[in-house]
């Protein structure tokens, strides 16, 4: 095989031996995360002793604009087992870092950070929380339905002024109604920021059983909507990085030449 000598732009002379040039074509298909990624690269490697191996700061990739052609100082040849060599360095130490959440079974994009591989959980999760919440809302819409009944019940019951209790009925009608309104505005809510029992405002103080019952079911409802909210929050942030190592069948190596480091 003819062997290229090279001078190498912007190299400090030092060691007058030659460093080993290598082409790499990397062609990645990994079908678990559908990750697909393509390259064709020079690398510039330290030579090395037949008993040693590369680490990372022995390798450098290099602007194929920086070579120069140049006659061969000296007699010399790449060590014959340079490819496979450079082979096992790359599977060592080549790596293609992702993100990946356990809970979707979903893997980030090429060039995704970790905040935008979030955000695209939550958004994959939306429908899903947004039916939940629904049948949520629907559950709880019929529980304070079934109060409001028994807070009417109690009125038509009771011995009274009848323009006080036309009066009462109203302010009863005016507390379901904002229940209702607040239902509606907390499970329709996209961003699920959590609720605080302050937050409602319901009173029937008129009947105090009535009004135990509502204040009991505001907080339960506030900790089923943020239970629900955690829940889906947790599910996006399920979140760990996830490594690719490379295979042979990822990778072509070839020795394309020598490069010398020359004084002057």
């Amino acid at each position: 095989m003819k062997v290229n000598h090279y001078a190498l732009q912007g190299l400090v002379a030092g060691n007058p031996g030659p460093q080993l040039l290598f082409q790499v074509k990397v062609d990645l298909q990994h079908v678990r995360s559908a990750y697909r990624y393509s390259d064709t690269f020079l690398l510039v490697a330290e030579w090395l002793a037949a008993d040693s191996v590369w680490t990372p700061d022995m390798v450098h990739r290099i602007a194929p604009d920086r070579l120069v052609p140049i006659d061969p100082p000296s007699p010399s040849e790449p060590p014959a087992d340079a490819d496979g060599r450079m082979l096992s360095f790359l599977m060592r130490h080549l790596r293609f870092q992702l993100w990946r959440n356990d809970y979707l079974k979903v893997y980030s994009n090429p060039g995704e950070s970790r905040d935008d591989f979030l955000s695209r959980c939550r958004e994959l999760l939306l429908d899903g929380r947004t039916q939940e919440m629904r049948g949520i809302r629907e559950l709880w819409l019929h529980r304070f339905s079934e109060l409001e009944t028994k807070a009417r019940q109690y009125l038509d019951s009771e011995e009274m002024d009848r323009s006080l209790k036309v009066n009462l009925a109203a302010q009863t009608g005016e507390v379901f109604a904002r229940i209702r309104e607040d239902l509606n505005r907390t499970f329709g809510e996209e961003s699920c920021l959590p609720v605080q029992a302050a937050d409602l405002k319901w009173d029937l103080n008129f009947c105090p059983d009535v009004h135990d019952r509502l204040q009991d079911l505001g907080r339960d409802m506030i900790q089923a909507y943020n239970d629900v909210c955690m829940q889906f929050k947790e599910m996006a942030s399920d979140i760990e990085a996830y490594e690719i190592t490379l295979g042979r069948s990822d990778l072509d190596v070839m020795i394309k030449g020598l490069v010398w480091s020359l004084a002057g």
